[in-house]
């Protein structure tokens, strides 16, 4: 087979990079039970999903529940040039919503898959 002249990287998430410094701070975060909120940011394909998921696979023990904040214009957003917070406060609702059984929410509060 010929060498290519190209070379091509995966930009999917690897479970078994070396953490440094990373597994210190994440293990502070767990070691204090009163931090409830953590953020990883960082560049696209800096390496954030693969610190998670190498993460999650040395604590297995543990729950991860992943949200993103990526904003993706729809066709009707054309005109707005910033996501307006409320919009991204209710898709981050909507993420959290799904991952949880409506048999185990209050009618009340959630309806047809919409929080009323």
């Amino acid at each position: 087979m010929a060498e290519s002249k190209y070379k091509f990287e995966r930009l999917t998430p690897t479970d078994d990079v070396d953490l440094a410094v990373y597994e210190k701070a994440i293990d502070y975060v767990f070691q204090n039970p009163d931090i409830k909120n953590v953020a990883i940011s960082g560049a696209y394909s800096a390496g954030k999903s693969s610190v998670l998921a190498s993460n999650k696979k040395n604590h297995s023990g543990l729950r991860f529940l992943h949200i993103s904040l990526a904003h993706f214009q729809s066709p009707s957003e054309k005109d707005e040039p910033e996501a307006k917070e409320s919009v991204l406060e209710g898709k981050n609702l909507n993420q959290l919503i799904h991952q949880i059984s409506s048999d185990k929410i209050p009618q009340k509060v959630f309806k047809n898959g919409r929080i009323i």
